[in-house]
């Protein structure tokens, strides 16, 4: 017996590749239109979200003032000589009224000593 025989089935005819032409389908060639839109609406929403991005950025840099074209008011300020201030606290001291912490608790001492 010879081994060499490739084909297991001999009745069966062996088709030929040659004899049909190898057509692609059309699924195909839509798949990849598809893959270049989704590539050109990806690319599309990244430079509309930096757009965004630069103009929110660009706005808010204008918003800030601009300091060097403002001139600070100087206001006149006059210290009080220390004599005045030193009297002004001292009549304030004075004119505090402090209670006898005694007479406050002498109606509770005759209480206790009524029980």
């Amino acid at each position: 017996m010879d081994n060499n025989n490739t084909n297991p089935n001999p009745s069966q005819p062996v088709p030929n590749p040659t004899s049909q032409p190898v057509q692609q389908p059309p699924v195909a060639a839509i798949k990849d239109e598809g893959g270049k839109k989704m590539v050109i609406i990806l690319i599309a929403g990244v430079v509309l979200v930096l757009a965004v991005v630069a103009g929110i950025y660009w706005y808010f840099s204008k918003q800030q003032p601009q300091q060097t074209t403002l001139e600070p008011k100087q206001q006149a300020v006059t210290a009080s000589p220390k004599a005045e201030v030193q009297a002004s606290v001292e009549s304030d001291l004075s004119a505090i009224e402090v209670p006898d912490p005694t007479k406050d608790f002498s109606a509770v001492d005759k209480d206790l000593q009524g029980l």
